[in-house]
């Protein structure tokens, strides 16, 4: 995934606030807007968190194979010759590491990744139960509206 789009999701995130009046007694009309705001806001933080979801699936994976990659390619270093001769196994696998510092990198590039997109999920998660905490807050609401309405208050 790409920085900008994940920084983008962070902006997006900052950017979805739900304001909710509690000093004066809203209207049905007011209650249902703010309903249909908050779903809006929560369909569409749901589907950052399904394509961070996605993507770390991705990460995931590519990172698992280029952990595997650079696994067999080290063993298969350590059991050639040139390293095999050195005197000890602490030398051949600091030779092999060596030999293997572009395999290194990638592992460590998909495992930045990883905790970048691990992040962002939990920067979502945050979002997503803020706007669940909004919308049982406006049933509340609701349910003070009806209750004034049948005591004859409203």
């Amino acid at each position: 995934m790409e920085t900008e789009y994940k920084n983008n999701i962070y902006e997006r995130l900052l950017e979805i606030k739900l304001d909710i009046d509690i000093s004066a007694t809203p209207t049905p009309q007011q209650i249902n807007e703010k309903i249909g705001e908050c779903h809006t806001y929560i369909e569409e933080v749901e589907h950052f968190n399904i394509r961070v979801h996605q993507e770390l699936s991705v990460m995931q994976k590519a990172l698992n194979n280029a952990q595997a990659q650079y696994e067999l390619k080290k063993d298969t270093l350590i059991t050639q010759e040139p390293i095999r001769s050195l005197p000890n196994i602490k030398d051949r696998e600091a030779k092999s590491n060596l030999l293997l510092r572009e395999d290194r990198e990638t592992v460590k590039n998909y495992q930045n990744e990883l905790s970048d997109l691990n992040n962002l999920l939990k920067a979502i998660t945050l979002k997503q139960k803020n706007l669940t905490r909004a919308n049982n807050d406006i049933k509340l609401q609701m349910r003070v509206l009806d209750a004034q309405l049948k005591l004859g208050s409203g």
